[in-house]
């Protein structure tokens, strides 16, 4: 793996996680984050790494920066269709979910869904989250 390679250790977690290989997925995650950091230090606007890395930033329990990643990558790319997603992604795991729906809502209004996130309107907060 390259060095600037976050996202290669994030899919390893996340199916080290699938496997039930807490700790090891844990491991993993903590070292894309790392090499998360590190491409952000060399480019501060890359939404791609923050707002994949929130997600697994909230893994690893660290709320306030998973947001902090998030909104940052969603103020600076208000259309990109990752930074939408993967902020609905936290925000719904957050318990947040009038924000999810509402990033799911814009993702849709891009035309991206065919309208089918307008008719996640009032589900609930554990269907939401199962659907990350």
């Amino acid at each position: 793996m390259r060095q600037e390679d976050f996202q290669s250790p994030f899919l390893l977690a996340q199916s080290l996680k699938m496997l039930g290989q807490d700790d090891e997925a844990s491991t993993w995650r903590r070292e894309g984050i790392r090499r998360a950091e590190h491409v952000l230090a060399l480019n501060p606007v890359d939404g791609r790494v923050m707002s994949l890395g929130a997600l697994y930033l909230l893994e690893e329990g660290d709320r306030a920066r998973a947001i902090q990643w998030s909104d940052r990558a969603l103020e600076l790319y208000p259309d990109d269709m990752s930074s939408l997603g993967n902020g609905a992604c936290l925000h719904a795991k957050l318990g947040h979910t009038d924000r999810a729906i509402a990033l799911l809502e814009r993702v849709s209004e891009l035309g991206w869904g065919g309208g089918f996130f307008r008719r996640c309107r009032g589900t609930s907060q554990e269907a939401l989250t199962r659907r990350c």
